[in-house]
């Protein structure tokens, strides 16, 4: 069965009292993250007694930007090192580790990041982890609107190879069905904590949702969600439900031969000469 926020809250109203009266609060979040980000986000906030409206944006830094502004509550999906020092932020618990990766086409020389010099194009999502990680080691970097973009200016040759997040990049991967033609680079990236980041006067709202994360990680459903989402384990039960249905065809198709055969054998051997009628001598 599916599994989605709506079926914590059932459990939590029980232990945290009603939400009827809950405040809602806008929380800026790129547009392409995944499912795991929002569902951990809303289930957390809805235990502390809070509700949560997305606000899509199209980066890491716009969600930054409308932080700062005002314009929103609250900004998922940010690294601590991607804020820069004396903003008036502060951050929650982290709830999912980014793992940065480098792709490059099949044919590609390159083996791994150590290959990669400062002549060489480097496609990442424009204000993301990537993007910062890209521009610190001093690649030419070449700064796209999304994943999908990137994926494209790579498969065009225009760029020799991209940069992004492990899970984000699979999951565009599997839905453009282009592994064949692209392959995961050998050394990993430096990685960190993804987390929320509240203004310092939304301290109290911060804390009902760390008081969430905690009750979400004691219950296990972070790891619970953590297994619907990932790509790899998705893709591993996928592939395991197809062995098992591939084995049993195959065994079925075996025993139906066996039993074939064995049938033919039984006749072979019952199947005796008929002998020719004898001529009996009558005397009178």
């Amino acid at each position: 069965m599916a599994w989605s926020t709506a079926h914590f809250v059932p459990v939590f109203i029980a232990c945290f009292g009603s939400i009827a009266a809950a405040e809602t609060w806008k929380v800026a979040i790129e547009s392409e993250t995944i499912g795991f980000d929002r569902e951990i986000i809303l289930a957390a906030s809805r235990i502390g007694n809070g509700d949560v409206r997305f606000v899509p944006v199209s980066s890491n830094l716009e969600c930054i930007e409308k932080l700062v502004a005002g314009e929103v509550d609250a900004a998922a999906g940010i690294q601590l090192n991607a804020v820069s020092s004396g903003m008036p932020i502060v951050f929650s618990s982290g709830y999912r580790v980014e793992q940065l990766r480098g792709f490059a086409l099949k044919d590609s020389k390159l083996r791994g990041m150590r290959d990669v010099n400062a002549t060489m194009a480097v496609a990442v999502k424009k204000g993301s982890t990537a993007h910062n990680y890209a521009k610190s080691r001093g690649w030419k970097v070449v700064p796209v609107e999304s994943s999908k973009a990137a994926f494209e200016l790579l498969l065009k040759n225009q760029c020799d190879l991209l940069v992004s997040d492990q899970l984000e990049t699979e999951i565009e991967l599997a839905k453009a069905r282009l592994h064949p033609q692209i392959r995961q680079l050998s050394d990993s990236l430096p990685s960190g904590m993804l987390t929320v980041a509240v203004a310092e006067s939304n301290r109290e709202w911060l804390a009902n949702f760390n008081a969430g994360l905690r009750v979400l990680e004691r219950t296990g459903h972070v790891e619970m969600l953590w297994n619907r989402w990932d790509f790899k384990n998705r893709n591993s039960k996928r592939d395991f439900k197809i062995s098992v249905r591939t084995l049993g065809v195959t065994g079925i198709l075996l025993m139906g031969v066996t039993i074939l055969l064995m049938r033919s054998q039984i006749l072979t051997r019952t199947k005796f000469p008929v002998p020719a009628p004898s001529i009996q001598t009558i005397r009178i």
